[in-house]
């Protein structure tokens, strides 16, 4: 199991701590979850002849006990310096009651540093999601296979190593001028077994590299124009070791805005055309080049002190972790918070949307839609939170019931920060 990113992040937090003086804290936190479809299937389907185990049972609940232990390390910097830096690392033991199969022990280590010198500001993060889990995937026998989406839900506990990381170095010139170099990188290793039984969840690995140069001019007071150009390379492995995969790379044109667009809203939006070239491992049917729309807006209101309203946009190609597929991603979560006197209340709700066609030998257009509601109130130090989430989804292709579900989760968890 290689765990190497996840080792080289552990030794970059033991030598940051004593090198500076730091501000150190530990949170603990418990979390129960009633989860009424812990494998995403609606319906009950027959077993494949001679099939006996891991098949993805119907309507199973269960209850899922989270602990998790954590560790927070800030350099304590004084006013003007030059240096910032954090340092987080987090042990999750996941347990479920009956299904004792999913129970997994998730690592988290989360890096972020900055660092100014007269005209020129350097940003960089790095973060690394261990999963120490199961290796064998769950079976679907329904129609369809997966639930929608791959069933994120049931795959983010087999095992695997998500690596993610961004930098980026600013240039300021004048009041007016910039320049943005900045580059990032995804790389997603599951380490589960290949099945060649029908309706096993295969996983194969996947990623993305992208860097380019960005150019800005400052519109108003907070409030920065940019024409940025971004390159890069997204992969897929080869599952059964079959030559195909929707290995591509990328070019994207891209206009941006980024600031404040009011006192009380700040906006980061760029759009543009994405041109994709793929590998001569592609599937039939897929041309050598597509163009597409690329669009990725993050924007948070403050209408007030105790209210923060954010909204997130996405629209891409990415590629799928069943190997042989990519889709058009959309996806959108809005989210309000709002402080009463004694607790804060939150709303969400979110939506995940993947259309297959023209990318996979398999018909698949999916929504995955969550809303949710959660209350929190800090006593003595305590935190505690109560939640209701509803997820549902629906596919709009014929004959793949199985990738419909519904799902309630009912969460009551408590923490301390120390």
């Amino acid at each position: 199991m290689n765990v190497c990113p996840l080792r080289l992040l552990l030794l970059a937090s033991l030598a940051f701590v004593p090198a500076v003086r730091a501000e150190l804290h530990v949170r603990a936190e418990g979390r129960v979850i009633q989860d009424s479809n812990v494998f995403l299937q609606d319906e009950a389907a027959p077993l494949a002849d001679g099939q006996t185990v891991r098949t993805a049972p119907a309507g199973a609940d269960d209850q899922e006990f989270v602990a998790t232990i954590g560790l927070n390390a800030k350099r304590v910097a004084p006013p003007g310096a030059a240096f910032s830096g954090e340092i987080d690392y987090a042990a999750e033991w996941h347990r479920f009651a009956r299904f004792t199969d999913e129970s997994h022990l998730d690592h988290r280590v989360a890096l972020a540093a900055k660092w100014s010198s007269g005209d020129w500001l350097a940003d960089a993060k790095a973060a690394v999601l261990h999963v120490d889990g199961s290796d064998e995937s769950p079976i679907y026998n329904e129609q369809g296979g997966q639930p929608a989406m791959a069933g994120d839900p049931v795959r983010s506990r087999r095992a695997q190593t998500l690596t993610t990381g961004s930098a980026s170095l600013l240039w300021q010139p004048s009041s007016v001028w910039r320049a943005r170099a900045a580059a990032s990188v995804l790389q997603q290793d599951f380490h589960t077994l290949h099945d060649p039984v029908f309706g096993c969840a295969n996983y194969v690995d996947r990623g993305q590299a992208l860097g380019g140069v960005e150019f800005g001019r400052e519109l108003r007071s907070d409030l920065t124009g940019w024409l940025a150009f971004r390159a890069g390379r997204q992969w897929q492995e080869h599952l059964f070791d079959v030559p195909l995969s929707l290995t591509n790379t990328i070019v994207r044109p891209l206009l941006g805005l980024e600031g404040k667009l009011h006192p009380t809203l700040r906006l980061s939006a760029f759009a543009g055309p994405d041109y994709r070239r793929f590998t001569s491992d592609r599937l039939a049917g897929v041309p050598a080049r597509r163009t597409l729309p690329f669009v990725e807006i993050a924007s948070a209101w403050t209408p007030r002190p105790a209210d923060r309203v954010s909204l997130n946009y996405r629209q891409q190609l990415w590629i799928g972790s069943s190997g042989r597929s990519a889709y058009r991603e959309i996806k959108a979560d809005l989210a309000w918070m709002h402080r009463f006197a004694a607790f804060e209340f939150t709303t969400k709700g979110s939506v995940l949307s993947g259309n297959f066609a023209g990318y996979s030998a398999a018909l698949r257009d999916d929504r995955v839609w969550t809303l949710g509601v959660c209350a929190a109130r800090t006593l003595a130090g305590f935190r505690g939170e109560l939640g209701l989430t509803r997820e549902w989804s629906q596919t709009f292709v014929p004959e793949t019931c199985g990738r419909a579900y519904h799902r309630w989760l009912t969460t009551a968890a408590i923490s301390r920060q120390w």
